[in-house]
């Protein structure tokens, strides 16, 4: 998704010829008068005599370039970078693009230079993601009338969801007009979503659904509208899409104090969980060695807890932090603010006037 939006915005600097070469088979495939429609025009093959090379898939591919400079749009969110990542980093490429000031900060940490890394945040479609919207009807009859919070992204500990489910079962019960909506995603493992799933089939406690399933991308902002608040309590992030999708949306947000996030999201704006640091038992994240011992934050759950019965009970003034939400969302963080950055690069890179 942040490659369409992005690619969607690029092709309308003239000076720039592009093209795509895929690294997996289409997930997606737009409707030819759709806004993503002139995607489909472009070659799907390279250049040989690119300037530039821009790759942004997992795993990350930090090889050089067969022709011009490389640039490498990689998040990693586990504070200290894999070794050998690192060295191809500052040997292979030109620039790091990376979503947030934290991850810069860490890449830094982990020795790359500072100069070669560039912030490029994911824009967000705020005329899309917009309160001006209507509820999806599932997850209308879902909720059925009781205060809504939502989670959206993979049920994983990274993620945070199961110190929000624990959150929330310890905080409310079958008793609270309230419900737990979590959106999982299919690109995760699934032991943790399976316990939650149990979970959802339960009616002795506050009311869980569980939902895996894929929506248009033009209906993401539809499942915002139809919940109360949204809760992200991540550990670890890159950039955390989904909440900054559910400001322009102007829901009032919980998520963690600490992190990428805290680009676009403070105190006036939501509402932010306490947490603490803690660094993993050794040097590796699954198989990577790292530079440094790994670290993550772990949101404070009573805290958490006290957050969302604040929010349930408050919600005129959460209201009120959700309105400013929206509008730093879409004063700092849209697509053409992205872009622009984005094109600044690329120019710099190739010596051209922007």
């Amino acid at each position: 998704m942040v490659n369409r939006e992005l690619l969607t915005e690029l092709i309308n600097f003239a000076d720039f010829d592009i093209r795509i070469i895929q690294s997996e088979h289409d997930q997606y495939t737009p409707e030819s008068n759709s806004k993503y429609g002139d995607l489909l025009k472009l070659p799907r093959q390279p250049h040989d005599q690119a300037h530039l090379n821009i790759r942004h898939h997992w795993p990350p591919n930090f090889e050089k370039a067969q022709t011009g400079k490389l640039v490498v749009i990689f998040p990693w969110e586990y504070g200290s970078l894999p070794v050998t990542w690192r060295d191809q980093m500052i040997d292979n490429t030109s620039e790091i693009w990376v979503y947030s000031s934290y991850l810069k900060k860490c890449y830094e940490l982990s020795g790359v230079p500072s100069s070669m890394i560039h912030i490029i945040p994911p824009g967000i479609d705020y005329s899309l993601f917009s309160p001006d919207t209507s509820e999806m009807p599932l997850f209308t009859n879902l909720k059925a009338g009781r205060f809504c919070f939502f989670f959206n992204g993979g049920v994983t500990l990274r993620k945070g969801t199961d110190i929000l489910v624990n959150a929330y079962l310890n905080e409310f019960t079958d008793a609270d007009n309230v419900c737990l909506m979590i959106k999982d995603s299919f690109s995760y493992g699934k032991e943790l979503a399976r316990k939650v799933q149990q979970l959802s089939s339960r009616t002795d406690i506050a009311a869980i659904h569980y939902i895996l399933q894929n929506f248009k991308h033009e209906d993401l902002p539809r499942l915002y509208k139809s919940c109360d608040c949204y809760v992200h309590p991540c550990r670890a992030e890159g950039f955390g899409l989904p909440v900054a999708e559910a400001l322009a949306c102007e829901k009032p947000v919980i998520t963690t104090g600490f992190g990428a996030t805290s680009d676009f999201i403070t105190q006036d704006s939501g509402y932010l969980i306490e947490s603490t640091l803690e660094y993993m038992k050794e040097k590796n994240v699954s198989g990577y060695e790292t530079v440094d011992t790994p670290f993550w934050a772990v949101p404070d759950i009573r805290h958490l807890q006290f957050l969302m019965r604040y929010v349930y009970e408050h919600y005129d003034e959460a209201q009120k932090k959700a309105a400013a939400g929206r509008a730093g969302i879409k004063n700092q963080f849209s697509l053409k603010i992205m872009a622009e950055k984005a094109a600044e690069r690329i120019h710099q890179l190739t010596d051209t006037a922007f």
